[in-house]
């Protein structure tokens, strides 16, 4: 099982979503989770920008949450694909480090062959420049095809990646079952995504079907040994990832690593984790 940082790390004094993060849960683990975005002219930056929240509040924008006082009053209400790349660069997160490229990540994965990184394409319109980069970064030797997983919440967009590229692992991610059904991007009713929770109806929709994902990606609630079997019989070669949120302090991580092992060997491909080398030592304890 790989042990991945979520945003790099979220717990510490280093800021998550930033590259120092970012090699800390290369070094701490096999790799982190980040969330792929694009300035209006084009760049990939990666940053948590939106989080489900509630049913009667939807999607929330988030991102200024992440950066320092003064870059957060300067992007006031916008999302990054109202700001330029100059405009992306210069915000600073709390720890005053810059927001990270993509390039810039998957150049820090590929440096130390066996990790991963898992791309959330997060943003609306972002499976393009994300699965060129990905394909130019492959040629030129940057990084390993087999280093790299693309997922989303955003259904539509991992099979336009089967289309691009076969050849890359990729994660359809859910909410839970009892989820209501929620736009992912607001401000762009014409795209149509939703949040699709994790139900045996949702798992043989022809979309899902057609995507035939390598990794069902899902909250770490989800992770049960009914939800193992009913995945299983829909799709019986891919493989299980989650998310934790340890650093709340009602998290029972004891509990949830015993959990664990009740899951079918082998079929939990990842965790991704605030802490990942706290994670690591409970787990190997």
């Amino acid at each position: 099982m790989l042990i991945l940082g979520h945003r790099g790390r979220i717990y510490g004094d280093v800021s998550q979503n930033s590259l120092k993060a970012y090699a800390e849960a290369v070094a701490e683990g096999d790799g982190f989770e980040c969330d792929a975005v694009l300035s209006r002219d084009g760049e990939i930056f990666l940053i948590h920008e939106a989080k489900y929240v509630h049913a009667d509040k939807g999607v929330e924008y988030c991102m200024g949450e992440y950066l320092e006082a003064d870059s957060a009053a300067r992007l006031g209400s916008r999302r990054i694909d109202e700001l330029c790349a100059d405009e992306v660069r210069a915000l600073r997160l709390k720890d005053g480090q810059g927001l990270p490229t993509l390039r810039e990540a998957l150049a820090l994965v590929g440096a130390q062959p066996g990790k991963l990184i898992d791309i959330e394409l997060k943003a609306f319109d972002i499976v393009e420049p994300v699965v060129d980069m990905v394909a130019q970064t492959v040629r030129d030797g940057i990084i390993a095809r087999e280093s790299v997983m693309l997922s989303s919440f955003n259904h539509p967009s991992l099979l336009a990646v089967r289309k691009r590229m076969p050849e890359i692992k990729v994660g359809a991610i859910f909410v839970g079952p009892d989820q209501p059904t929620t736009p992912l991007f607001p401000w762009q009713p014409r795209s149509g995504a939703s949040y699709v929770s994790l139900t045996q109806v949702e798992l043989e929709s022809p979309l899902v079907k057609e995507i035939n994902p390598d990794v069902i990606v899902m909250p770490e609630e989800c992770l049960m040994p009914d939800m193992a079997a009913m995945i299983a019989g829909v799709f019986p070669d891919a493989e299980l990832a989650a998310w934790v949120f340890t650093e709340k302090g009602n998290f029972d991580l004891q509990a949830f690593l015993l959990r664990l092992q009740t899951l079918p060997s082998g079929r939990v491909m990842a965790m991704m984790v605030d802490h990942p080398g706290a994670f690591r030592a409970a787990w190997h304890a």
